[in-house]
């Protein structure tokens, strides 16, 4: 049986359900955290952890910095956490395997996950005589599913 690996692009970070147009690079990070459970009645040099929380982090970084697009993750960071709004629960933040043309096409692979995130970053890496590029943070609020 031969082993399929992953190719970075075809791994792909979609907000709202569309792909992250342009991206360079993506990271996804599931942490949980622990403490101690260690009590007198223990034996042995081993510490006892007990999973306390859970959290998730998106990254992504584009080269489409434009207008639109600089318009829209403004927008939606400044109206996420706002009652009343669109953005008001942050955005529907995922990650999936793509194929199809540009590797747009979500495959919902078993690896597929999404929730709802906040956008808690946003920068611009403007160098002189090269492409201006967006970086884009979301903080996961709530359940991966």
């Amino acid at each position: 049986m031969a082993l399929t690996k992953l190719m970075g692009q075809n791994f792909r970070i979609q907000c709202d359900s569309a792909v992250v147009d342009e991206a360079v690079s993506c990271t996804v990070q599931i942490q949980g955290n622990q403490e101690s459970v260690n009590t007198k009645d223990g034996v042995g040099g081993f510490v006892k952890e007990q999973m306390t929380s859970r959290n998730w982090n998106v990254s992504v970084e584009t080269l489409d910095v434009s207008v639109a697009t600089l318009r829209k993750y403004i927008q939606l960071f400044v109206d996420q956490g706002t009652f009343g709004t669109s953005g008001e629960n942050g955005a529907n933040i995922g990650w999936d395997q793509t194929s199809g043309l540009d590797n747009r096409t979500l495959e919902n692979a078993a690896i597929a996950r999404s929730g709802n995130a906040y956008l808690t970053s946003i920068g611009i890496s403007a160098a002189n005589r090269q492409i201006c590029r967006l970086s884009l943070g979301f903080q996961g609020n709530g359940p991966i599913e």
